[in-house]
Parts: structure tokens; sequence; C-alpha cells
């Protein structure tokens, strides 16, 4: 592959940053509670024109019962 075809590629590739996105979907995975972070920096990107008609879908991991057994103990 030549240097130019290379260059040629990236320029593609990181341009697809700078158009407006359309009605998708920003899928945040929280697995912990790090004060808010993880949550926080998608919803300021939602706040952009480019993001502003995706929606955010938030999934948490860990144990159904996690919080009565952490009762119980």
């Amino acid at each position: 592959m030549h240097v130019g075809e290379l260059n040629q590629k990236l320029v593609e590739a990181s341009a697809q940053f700078k158009r407006k996105q359309g009605k998708g979907t920003i899928d945040v995975w929280w697995l912990f509670d790090d004060g808010g972070l993880t949550l926080l920096i998608p919803y300021i990107l939602t706040l952009r024109k480019k993001w502003q008609d995706c929606k955010l879908r938030i999934y948490v991991g860990g144990k159904i019962n996690r919080i009565e057994e952490e009762k119980i103990s």
C-alpha cells in the first residue's frame, strides 16, 4: 500500500466524526460508580449540535439481588 493511499484512508476515517450524526444511540456501559463521570461525558456529547438527535441508552452491570444481599450482611 502506498503512503499516499494510507494517508487518504486515515483522512476519510477521521472525517466520520466531523459529520452530523443521525438519530442514533449512544450506548453507555455503567459498570461502577465513578462519581457520575461515565454518564456526564455522553450527556455533554448530546449538547453538541452534531450529537443532539442521538439518545442515550444506559446499561448497568451487576447482580440483580445485590442490594438485598448487602442489606442483609
